[in-house]
């Protein structure tokens, strides 16, 4: 895995069937890409969730919300 923004490494799914799990959070939390993972869908984020934004990564920016009801 040499590449911070598009980080690819080989599943292990062919080795411990559960790695599927981890596999599908890692892409979704962290944007990793596990090449020979054919299932890699969201498995905890909404539906609608912006595709490329990866919530657990250091360079994630919360969205400032504002407290205030008008």
């Amino acid at each position: 895995m040499s590449d911070k923004q598009d980080p690819h490494i080989d599943t292990i799914t062919d080795i411990t069937r559960s790695a599927w799990w981890i596999e599908r959070e890692l892409h979704e939390l962290f944007g990793i890409e596990f090449d020979g993972n054919s299932d890699l869908r969201p498995l905890l984020l909404p539906d609608d969730w912006p595709k490329g934004v990866y919530p657990l990564r250091k360079d994630f920016v919360v969205p400032k919300r504002d407290s205030r009801k008008e």
